[in-house]
């Protein structure tokens, strides 16, 4: 018994570690920097939207604001979770006494019970309140109820001859245990709440965990300086700003992108803030197959190439602007953007739409985007949203407000 309690032990510790890798994509899909495996699981193939991205974009991510610590991710709280778990079914198996393996398996039983119950609340949620279902979230509820279900084939055997005296030895050698291991207990929930916040951070380039703002803004500016100067491509790309403004921002993004929208409200308030300092050029890296030849999946109704191309064609007509607030206020709205969609921001907005619907099918705006997607190819752009200013590359996903704001300030007083 004991030797096939070990296997399914070692299936379950298994399970355990694709659960904490599954995590870790996650903490980083929340800080923006999206991972390869995200892509591949996430991005339908029907529409181009990154389910992941959209879950980890909402208000129900993380738990906001915790004293001293900031946001925690909720995938962070995963990650410990399995840690945890990882840390009990070792003992499991490494312990000889069965009162003790039963106690070790009888911990996970109860864990992972009040895991599924919170799944179950964090998928009502991703289901009816934020409307997108994040695959690798529904992954590691899998993980967890396999694991539960390993546990229960496990436990089940020890009492079925003597319930109240297997349920005594348990709860005496539990009482023991953990008066004796309390200290262990807490110190591997710390380690991988540790190692979470800590992947958040390096995920956007911090170097440590209770790094300051005054630090963030020293560090991005050290980035700034030390990073070399591309050759960027702007001649006839629409920009907001004066066009004598000493700071120019150039944005990478992709109209499906989640982060890009947080990205595009931030720079819009910066422009208020900094008017006539500084001036934002924006461009195609359409996250897609169909028009990206740097991309693997295309997606069947090519909707971030047809969201691309509206924008394209909008600023021949001289209302980039307007489409592409449209264009951003649909994927909020979870609208898919397609010929009939891009074709009513057209009519709302006052565009010609014979002239319009002509741009959107011609070759002219095809190599427009096959452009910026050449210059995204020699710049290793591998991401979105991506910000250069002043022709220096910043480091990749969604920047902080306050911490773009001092490199700004930096900027205007050494120029």
């Amino acid at each position: 018994m004991k030797s096939k309690n070990n296997v399914l032990n070692y299936i379950s510790l298994g399970f355990v570690l694709i659960g904490i890798v599954l995590c870790l994509a996650l903490i980083q899909e929340y800080y923006g920097t999206s991972t390869s495996l995200s892509n591949a699981i996430c991005t339908s193939s029907d529409t181009g939207i990154n389910s992941c991205e959209k879950v980890a974009s909402s208000n129900y991510s993380a738990v906001k604001n915790v004293p001293f610590l900031g946001d925690i991710p909720v995938a962070t709280m995963g990650l410990t979770f399995y840690g945890l778990l990882a840390f009990l079914l070792i003992n499991s198996i490494i312990k000889k006494g069965k009162e003790e393996s039963v106690f070790f398996l009888s911990f996970v039983l109860v864990l992972s019970l009040l895991a599924i119950i919170i799944d179950l609340i964090l998928f009502f949620i991703a289901a009816f309140v934020i409307k997108y279902i994040c695959t690798l979230c529904t992954l590691t509820y899998l993980v967890t109820v396999v694991v539960l279900v390993l546990t229960i084939i496990q436990i089940l055997p020890h009492f079925e001859k003597d319930k109240k005296q297997m349920i005594y030895k348990i709860t005496n050698y539990a009482l023991k245990n953990i008066s004796l291991n309390f200290l262990n207990y807490i110190i591997i929930v710390l380690l991988f709440f540790a190692c979470g916040m800590s992947l958040g951070y390096f995920a956007k380039d911090k170097k440590s965990l209770s790094i300051s703002k005054e630090d963030q803004i020293k560090q991005i500016i050290n980035e700034y300086n030390t990073a070399k100067e591309e050759k960027l491509i702007l001649d006839g790309v629409p920009f907001e700003g004066e066009a004598n403004a000493p700071i120019t921002f150039v944005k990478f993004a992709d109209f499906n992108c989640g982060h890009c929208a947080n990205t595009s409200h931030i720079l819009r308030k910066l422009l208020v803030e900094y008017s006539g300092m500084i001036k934002i050029y924006f461009k195609n890296f359409p996250l897609d197959g169909t028009c990206n030849r740097l991309v693997k999946r295309k997606s069947p109704n090519g909707s971030s190439c047809i969201a691309a191309s509206a924008a394209v064609c909008a600023h021949k007509q001289n209302k980039f602007f307007k489409v592409y607030t449209a264009l951003y206020n649909d994927s909020d709205k979870d609208v898919v953007h397609s010929p009939s969609s891009v074709m009513q921001i057209a009519k709302d907005n006052g565009l010609s739409i014979d002239a319009f619907k002509k741009c959107l099918s011609s070759d002219e705006v095809k190599n427009y985007i096959e452009k910026e997607v050449n210059e995204g190819d020699k710049l290793n752009i591998e991401s979105t949203p991506l910000l250069f200013i002043n022709n220096r590359r910043m480091p990749a996903g969604t920047p902080e407000p306050e911490v773009l704001k001092g490199l700004i300030n930096h900027l205007i007083k050494t120029r």
